[in-house]
């Protein structure tokens, strides 16, 4: 069936593409607007619409009035005006081209099919008279609304098959019944009763819409939501001889405008930014949550392109890529940097798909993007991780066979240093060697840091002189200085001090080399307290915030990322660890370390330490001159060049000594001492053993055999716990490797009560000197 046509005169291009979109969803067809009365006279001969809806002004020397008269006498053409306003005359003028109906703008979509259907309606049936009547019957059966048609006493005269199957009446049952009883309708909201609208298009002598959230209770009792106007039909007269009901099913444009509405709000309400671009890509909508994450307005953003956001870290063959697959209707997803309108950076995941037309063309991009610039923190985090849990296994093997040998190397030099002449010159070459030994010392607890057995001795206490004093040591000899900030009410925190001290070391050394030609590196503190959900992801509490800052070269964006990961370094002569040990210490003490560095302006390096109201006393040391003794030695140690330094060290000292290369034997030798009028004065074992019985079981079955038993616990894992707590574990006395001969004779000294320059009775002791292997928890 052909559409009817409706041409529009109407010189408000918004206004007649407005009414045009009406038109359109209400199954009309509009052929042309047209903005002049001349043009729409030729427009109506070319066209030959079935009705013209005219503007009564209209810009020109022809109005509407002018042009209706000429269509109504050349072409018999229905005509309705439009129009906002007009006086008496121009009223009385439009009277004489006998319109078919007038609508007052602005209008609703309803009153507007309503006046047009009433006046195709009545053109209809002034063309065909009322011996068309089969005529006019078979048009309103064929048109997709329901009409229903009623006598002034409201009695049904009139209905078609849309009307029946609405209501559920056949036209045979309806006829002659009231439009009341056929036509049944609640409101939908308050299911109560509405005023009838025939009743009042007759009382009213007036065309009357139905409101929002009216209900159709149809004959079976099923509901339908309408949508309706009722108007009175009149005759040559004027006087109302019926009344038309039109009225068509909206449940599913209900649900539609529905779903559009949950829609609209789930966008709106979103914890994800979602934008809308033109298929050309500039953005047409933002939702509010771009403006809370990217900091521009919607209407700063809309109208722009998308390209104002880009980081400029991402490669124009990934954009290029973008591109490729959207442009082809396929959705795009992945993971780039966008930038803040205050230049910040920040990771987004994000989805970009086509949205097409009913022909499948392009015209709208949907973007949704997911700030993840926190999780992939936490992978960067956790990857980091693993790193380190990789080189501290490696560091913790080497550490355990390079702390061996350094037993041997540092023990036969402290030998060797008792046979040489102190006026000698190859007294002085061994000082030097044991100078170096020492720092190969503290290169092994340097690999420590990253291994299972690096976990921090912490003590409580004030950084404020460990700050200084570490610091001042790193910059000695260069022409750089520190400038300290250190509040004397800086809150004590709980440590290892030694291992702090590597990490101010490192962050001092890093800045001295970022400044060749000098100048100041200025190290603050303060006090800070972290709540729940901090940006910084620490547990809440009191922190002691430590700062270092210098103005030097500078670390690249690029290379951000990777300053804590281990082996990487920008220095010719670095060895990539310091950084990496830094970060390691810091993250064993539950902290936190951060960087802020601008390339050619200087680095910023905060730490982050948990605060603690703890205090403890500072252990003082000294090496003094070996202690001599006697007494029986056991030692027991899986390596044989560690019991060759040590029974050479403890002879020359004035002991006797035994030696056994794991725990069983130990043992063993052990229970022959305790049957001999011999026993053992000493015993001194390795905690772990390849292959066989470490330490801490040893210890264990040797208490058994005699609960006096004295014990002293030595280990290249000088972080153990065991070393740490080695009275809890039964030990008299903890030893680490490598040791010089001077810690060995005071450590057995002390164990068998040995004064300073005293040689003791001998007494019935047991040292065993243990090693720590990494993984063993007390």
């Amino acid at each position: 069936m052909r559409k009817v046509r409706i041409l529009i005169v109407e010189d408000e291009r918004l206004t007649a593409e407005d009414i045009k979109t009406s038109l359109e969803a209400l199954g009309y067809s509009v052929p042309a607007l047209i903005s002049s009365g001349s043009k729409a006279i030729k427009m109506v001969k070319k066209y030959k619409p079935d009705l013209v809806l005219m503007d009564i002004v209209l810009r020109g020397k022809m109005n509407g009035i002018e042009a209706a008269d000429q269509i109504k006498y050349r072409f018999n053409i229905p005509v309705v005006y439009l129009t906002a306003y007009a006086d008496e005359t121009t009223l009385a003028r439009a009277k004489v081209t006998e319109p078919f109906g007038y609508i007052i703008k602005p209008f609703e979509e309803r009153e507007l099919h309503s006046v047009i259907e009433m006046a195709l309606y009545r053109s209809r049936m002034e063309q065909e008279l009322k011996a068309s009547q089969p005529w006019l019957a078979t048009t309103l059966k064929s048109i997709g609304d329901a009409v229903i048609a009623s006598d002034t006493n409201g009695l049904i005269s009139f209905m078609n098959p849309v009307a029946e199957a609405l209501t559920g009446w056949k036209k045979s049952e309806a006829l002659n019944k009231s439009t009341e009883t056929v036509f049944r309708i609640i409101n939908k909201t308050t299911r109560k009763s509405v005023e009838h609208p025939v009743t009042i298009a007759i009382k009213t002598n007036d065309i009357v819409g139905l409101a929002n959230h009216t209900l159709l209770i149809a004959k079976d009792g099923s509901e339908i939501d309408i949508d309706d106007s009722a108007a009175p039909i009149r005759n040559e007269n004027g006087e109302i001889n019926g009344v038309v009901l039109v009225f068509r099913d909206v449940t599913q444009r209900r649900l539609n405008q529905e779903k559009i509405r949950k829609l609209s709000r789930a966008v709106e309400q979103s914890p994800n930014i979602v934008m809308i671009t033109d298929a050309d890509g500039k953005i047409e909508y933002v939702n509010p949550q771009f403006t809370n994450i990217m900091g521009y307005s919607a209407k700063e953003i809309i109208g722009r392109n998308p390209a104002i956001l880009r980081s400029g870290y991402m490669l124009s063959a990934i954009h290029e890529k973008i591109w490729a697959t959207i442009t082809k209707g396929e959705e795009w997803q992945g993971e780039f940097q966008n930038v803040k309108k205050n230049g910040e950076l920040f990771w987004e995941s994000v989805i970009i798909s086509p949205i097409l037309s009913e022909e499948g063309t392009i015209i709208h991009y949907l973007v949704i993007m997911e700030d993840v610039t926190e999780r992939r923190r936490m992978q960067e985090e956790i990857f980091k991780a693993r790193k380190l849990e990789a080189l501290g296994v490696l560091a913790g093997g080497i550490a355990h066979d390079f702390n061996n040998i350094l037993t041997g190397i540092l023990g036969n030099i402290s030998l060797a240093k008792m046979a040489v002449n102190q006026s000698e010159r190859a007294f002085r070459l061994l000082i030097e060697a044991e100078k170096a030994s020492v720092r190969a010392k503290d290169l092994t607890q340097q690999l420590l840091t990253f291994s299972s057995g690096g976990a921090p001795i912490k003590e409580a206490g004030s950084i404020i002189l460990l700050v200084k004093e570490s610091a001042n040591f790193a910059i000695s000899g260069s022409m750089v200085r520190c400038d300290f900030s250190l509040p004397r009410n800086l809150w004590h925190i709980e440590a290892d001090m030694g291992q702090l001290s590597q990490v101010i070391n490192n962050l001092v050394i890093n800045a001295k080399h970022a400044m060749p030609d000098g100048g100041a590196i200025k190290i603050s503190a303060q006090n800070i307290t972290f709540a729940p959900g901090n940006r910084l992801a620490l547990k809440p509490g009191n922190y002691v915030k430590l700062i270092f800052e210098e103005h030097g070269v500078g670390i690249s964006k690029e290379n951000i990322p990777k300053i804590f990961d281990p082996y990487f370094t920008t220095r010719q002569n670095g060895s990539g660890l310091g950084l990496t040990t830094a970060y390691s210490i810091i993250q064993n003490h539950e902290g936190k370390i951060t960087v802020d560095s601008v390339e050619n302006r200087g680095t910023t390096f905060a730490i982050y330490l948990p605060a603690t109201s703890l205090r403890t006393e500072k252990k003082k040391s000294a090496i003094q001159k070996p202690l001599h003794g006697v007494g029986r030695i056991l030692i027991m140690d899986d390596e044989e060049i560690v019991r060759e330094v040590a029974v050479n060290m403890l002879t020359e000292l004035g002991y006797e000594v035994t030696l056994a290369a794991n725990g069983e034997e130990a043992i063993e030798l052990f229970r022959l001492s305790q049957k001999s009028s011999q026993p053992f004065d000493l015993v001194i074992m390795d905690l772990t053993v390849r292959a066989g019985m470490g330490g801490k079981e040893s210890g264990e079955k040797l208490r058994k055999l005699d609960k006096n038993v004295k014990i002293v616990v030595s280990s290249g894992y000088s972080a153990n716990p065991i070393m740490a707590n080695f009275k809890e574990y039964g030990f008299c006395d903890v030893i680490t490797k490598p040791y010089r001969l001077e810690e060995l004779s005071q450590v057995v000294a002390s164990a068998m009560n040995i004064e300073k320059d005293a040689v003791p009775e001998k007494e019935n002791l047991s040292v065993i000197l243990a090693e720590t292997s990494p993984g063993i928890v007390p």
